[in-house]
């Protein structure tokens, strides 16, 4: 059976709108195998309020979360030319992304065993790093779950919540370090980290790279 490869949005917050391919048949998530039906592309578009206002025309005040659609449309501004050209160029790199994938997904049989390989861990190499650490983190308990929790604060701060998997290499862990040793404490802003403390937090990153070698996650021991 073919597997059809939808590209989907989801309100999200700022007047934005996220994007994401919506996969039927459900198919094996690259991390954890398990099927399923969503792929988000850590893309967006800003709403555009002509557009959002048809909508609400055609709906004729009928259908799930009008009244939220209303508020939202009080509350936008006309998009500028920059955000009207931003949604262009955005539209269509996420067509060409659910493009290749339905043709990944219904043409297996053209690939070699290797190049399948190499397609897997090219996926792999894309998925976000500081959301791997934060799905780690909710599996800890007690005050060895807090401090997770505040290590990943400090990686989504000096990310700007997002770096590959690919992008992980030795100059980004030393600036990491760096900053963990110089960064100003959450719970002051007039005192640093102690150096005890921006060890721990780096140790629960190198901690989370072995995890993700162990998982395939990565082709090397970042830790070596």
């Amino acid at each position: 059976m073919a597997i059809k490869v939808t590209l989907r949005q989801k309100l999200i917050s700022k007047g934005r709108k996220s994007l994401y391919l919506d996969f039927y048949p459900p198919v094996p998530h690259p991390i954890t195998g398990e099927p399923t039906r969503r792929e988000f592309l850590n893309m967006y578009l800003f709403i555009d309020k002509a557009e959002l206002k048809k909508e609400l025309i055609n709906r004729n005040g009928k259908g799930n979360n009008v009244e939220a659609l209303a508020k939202l449309y009080n509350e936008l501004k006309p998009l500028t030319q920059v955000f009207k050209q931003h949604n262009i160029e955005t539209q269509i790199i996420a067509e060409s992304i659910r493009q290749k994938r339905e043709n990944i997904l219904n043409k297996p049989e053209v690939y070699s065993e290797f190049e399948k390989e190499q397609l897997r861990i090219k996926e792999l190499s894309k998925q976000n790093f500081v959301e791997y650490f934060k799905s780690l983190s909710r599996k800890r308990k007690a005050s060895n779950h807090d401090n997770w929790v505040s290590a990943h604060h400090y990686l989504e701060n000096f990310t700007k919540g997002n770096i590959t998997f690919g992008d992980l290499n030795q100059t980004f862990f030393d600036n990491f370090k760096d900053y963990l040793l110089t960064t100003k404490s959450n719970k002051s802003d007039k005192t640093v980290l102690s150096t005890n403390t921006a060890v721990s937090y780096f140790n629960k990153v190198k901690t989370a790279l072995k995890q993700a070698y162990k998982e395939g996650m990565l082709q090397t021991d970042c830790n070596r």
